[in-house]
């Protein structure tokens, strides 16, 4: 059709035709792709703050007594026990919130495993 076009100017109109039918359908599916991203960005609400490793789990990985460092979603973080009770290193605990550049934490103790999303001990 194109090749005809660059012949015969009458078939000019044909060719300008299709080009902007294909330019309004593309034009039509990029609005609605953007339409649908800013929608999904809308319904995303960040957690950020003291919020953001409530109710974690993480690892001791330096003894808590009462004072040490855990490992939560793949950061090391300064963390106390909320009762200032000694933690071991490799102790599971959970996340109660946070003061400051500090977590603070309790232990899982084994019948809570079920609740943190982990498996019991039978």
């Amino acid at each position: 059709m194109l090749t005809l076009a660059l012949i015969d100017p009458s078939q000019w109109t044909i060719v300008l035709r299709d080009a902007a039918f294909w330019t309004i359908i593309l034009g039509a599916l990029f609005l609605a792709a953007v339409i649908y991203a800013l929608i999904s960005i809308s319904r995303f609400n960040p957690v950020h703050g003291n919020e953001e490793f409530r109710n974690s789990r993480a690892v001791v990985t330096e003894d808590l007594d009462p004072e040490g460092r855990v490992t939560v979603q793949g950061e090391i973080w300064r963390a106390y026990s909320k009762n200032g009770e000694v933690i071991p290193r490799g102790q599971r605990v959970r996340v109660l919130g946070r003061e400051g550049m500090n977590l603070i934490v309790e232990p899982i103790r084994n019948g809570d495993r079920k609740m943190m999303g982990g498996k019991e001990d039978a």
